[in-house]
């Protein structure tokens, strides 16, 4: 674990100015490979074998194969035996050897027999080319620079900005920015930067400089499940023990997240099983939190737990450097508390369990709701005008193609805003599978651009901001392919969500968790904008930096919320468009 980077020349002032830029994924050492044809550094997070020597990049029993891995494979216990039946030599207790032996014998194939997190980089010798990988969910991020027969790639974008590039704005990228608060693979904020998308590799032939783009897998969604549901029940509890007790694979100690929510509630319980000792760590905002629910699930599995509290004091200090992290904008206000939690958390652990990929798997969120049964009541809002921008969007709902419709329900920027910020709107459909069920569409859509492009790097930057890094239980292929494939009633029951979770873990966890209604993090944008951080937007909205998009009309959303009345889910929505937009400029400002 750590942070990976290189390219296809020799150059070692370079590597090291790369490395040190994402020293901070990788405190515990540094490594270099440097050869005629190729560059490759390592900033190492010991977490599995502690030894001096396993810091090093790995290389086979001849070197002909060097590897610089990012991440962890769960399951390379079982895989390292199969090798080493086969006549396998290995002179560490290192993943990456694992991986390396697994290339060796079973060629890019080996991607297929990996359950873990990851993204890596082979040279090999004979073959004269690099292989890089980046695991089936994009849990790990994996960027590269390709022109001119320049090849680099690095685990964060601030590593490929060393090399003297061109910085520009890709438009395109900016209006999948606006219309989504993030890019979409391959797409990054930058041009000839781009993003590997989860479940892909690249081949760079060094003699030619040309890459080959492959995909390796696909999710196979059952549509024809049918399990009584008793024995659902106890699948569902049997996987997520199983996928819990694998992420617990580690040579350091092990906590965990803790919101309060169902998620990480159930990973709490299951981890405090093999972890006796079990620490647990939760956030909360002055005016806004639920770390009495929290306490409640750390009293009741007996761990050892810390709570703090996110203060405007602790906004404004730690604000530069989640934008810093964060390496291109995404428009999501829990980054903060996180980065805040992961450093706090850093002091004592590396690694943390988390309840992320619950609600998308198991149907959580209101969205879900509100597209689902929306279109059904959209058909009796009369159509007059409304003030409400939710019951306006609401209405049209069922006048929408089902992907419209529920890019309609998960945007923040209307049409019309987006007109008067004079930005064209870019959808994504190619994720919206039509062969699908109606909530199996929305998951597949979400896993493929939410989760990879925001959730996902929320929690890889900003806890590998500290050297910490984040393991999620939910995210295992086989839940995902399991939970993916139920029906909707085990999903939705009118209003209640995550019907079949609550059902598994009914008498596990307290009744009030399982009983309560998901809240999420609700970190309060509307009133930072108006307190702490209403002269600072104020700046960068007059500021002439950029001519990117219309700043008048952002000055116009802004007055609105600076007159609304202190009601969080009423300013939510027009507090995520502002926060979309302070993001950008605040990066800009940064990078630019």
């Amino acid at each position: 674990m750590g942070g990976i980077c290189g390219f296809n020349w020799n150059d070692k002032e370079l590597i090291h100015r790369m490395v040190n830029s994402i020293i901070h994924r990788g405190p515990d050492g540094t490594n270099y490979f440097i050869g005629n044809k190729v560059s490759l550094g390592y900033a190492r997070l010991a977490t599995i074998d502690l030894l001096k020597r396993s810091g090093e990049l790995i290389h086979n029993e001849d070197s002909t194969l060097w590897i610089a891995l990012n991440g962890v494979i769960y399951n390379y216990h079982n895989i390292r035996k199969n090798l080493e039946h086969l006549g396998h030599k290995f002179y560490t207790n290192t993943i990456a050897e694992t991986i390396l032996h697994s290339y060796e014998q079973y060629g890019y194939r080996c991607l297929n027999t990996f359950n873990g997190q990851f993204t890596f980089c082979i040279y090999d010798v004979n073959k004269k080319n690099l292989f890089l990988a980046r695991d089936k969910f994009g849990i790990k991020p994996l960027y590269y620079y390709y022109k001119n027969n320049r090849f680099i790639f690095g685990s964060e974008i601030k590593a490929i900005l060393q090399y003297d590039l061109e910085k520009k704005i890709k438009k395109e990228a900016l209006r999948e920015y606006f219309t989504y608060r993030f890019t979409i693979a391959p797409n990054t904020i930058f041009e000839d930067i781009y993003k590997l998308k989860p479940s892909h590799y690249i081949i760079l032939n060094l003699e030619t400089n040309e890459i080959t783009l492959k995909s390796y897998f696909r999710l196979d969604i059952d549509l024809k499940m049918s399990i009584p549901m008793k024995e659902i029940a106890f699948i569902t509890f049997k996987l997520l023990n199983q996928s819990v007790k694998l992420r617990m694979t580690a040579d350091v100690p092990i906590c965990t997240f803790l919101s309060g929510g169902i998620d990480s509630s159930i990973v709490t319980g299951l981890a405090s099983q093999y972890n006796k000792n079990l620490n647990t760590f939760s956030v909360g905002f002055e005016n806004s939190n639920e770390l009495n629910y929290a306490k409640l699930v750390s009293d009741y599995f007996n761990t050892t737990h810390h709570e703090y509290i996110l203060t405007n004091d602790d906004v404004i200090k730690e604000f530069d450097k989640m934008i810093f992290h964060i390496d291109e904008p995404i428009g999501d206000a829990a980054f903060l508390p996180v980065l805040f939690l992961s450093k706090q958390m850093s002091k004592k652990f590396k690694i943390a369990l988390t309840g992320d990929a619950g609600d998308e798997v198991f149907g959580g969120y209101d969205k879900y709701k509100m597209f689902y049964y929306g279109r059904f009541i959209s058909k009796f809002i009369p159509k007059i005008k409304i003030n409400q921008e939710i019951i306006r969007r609401l209405s049209k709902l069922s006048e929408l193609r089902d992907i419209d419709a529920y890019i309609e329900t998960i945007r923040v920027f209307s049409d019309e805003d987006l007109s008067k910020l004079h930005i064209e709107p870019r959808k994504t459909y190619k994720y919206w599978i039509e062969n699908l069920r109606t909530m199996q569409k929305m998951q597949f859509y979400d896993l493929n651009t939410s989760v990879t492009e925001d959730f996902n790097m929320k929690s890889d930057k900003m806890s590998m901001a500290f050297g910490v890094e984040q393991r999620f239980p939910f995210a295992d292929e086989r839940i995902i392919k399991f939970a993916l494939s139920l029906p909707l009633k085990l999903k939705l029951r009118f209003w209640n969500e995550k019907f079949l979770l609550k059902k598994s873990f009914s008498t596990f966890l307290p009744k009030t968790i399982v009983k309560r209604r998901k809240r999420g993090f609700n970190t309060p944008m509307d009133d930072w904008f108006k307190t702490i951080l209403k002269e600072r937007f104020i700046n960068l909205l007059t500021n002439k930096s950029h001519k990117l998009y219309n700043k008048e009309h952002a000055i116009t959303l802004f007055k609105r919320l600076i007159k609304s009345s202190s009601n969080y889910k009423r300013n939510f929505l027009l507090s995520q468009k502002l926060w979309t937009i302070f993001v950008f400029e605040e990066w800009y400002n940064q990078v630019f």
